[in-house]
């Protein structure tokens, strides 16, 4: 019977322990910084996401910006009221025209037109 009671006795303790207002402020306190960590990670991993995805976009936007095509080379043509030039058309031999290039601009007067062909 002794034996019994002592189990008893301690079925009691342990429930009034975990009753008790002191074990249930650590036991939530030890919660609260299991979530507080969880949420630090997940903002972390977040914000890391974040981070590349503008990296990406940045990089995007910076292959179609128009300085970055004239930088390989390209050149952007404009006639004398400002309007881009797309064709030989546009323009007649002694025109004035813009040539915008990465690093500056070029006024220049056409000499001559030359169209080419699809097998040019």
């Amino acid at each position: 019977m002794a034996d019994e009671q002592r189990v008893l006795l301690d079925a009691t303790r342990y429930r009034l322990q975990r009753a008790s207002p002191l074990w249930q402020v650590q036991t939530n306190r030890q919660r609260l910084d299991e979530m507080t960590e969880r949420t630090r990670r997940a903002l972390l991993n977040t914000l890391a996401l974040n981070t590349a995805h503008f990296h990406a976009l940045d990089g995007r936007l910076h292959s179609l910006d128009p300085l970055a095509v004239l930088g390989r080379g390209y050149a952007v043509v404009s006639d004398a009221e400002g309007n881009i030039v797309r064709s030989v058309g546009q323009v007649q031999p002694g025109d004035g025209i813009d040539v915008r290039l990465s690093d500056g601009k070029l006024d220049a007067t056409v000499k001559r037109r030359v169209e080419l062909r699809d097998n040019d």
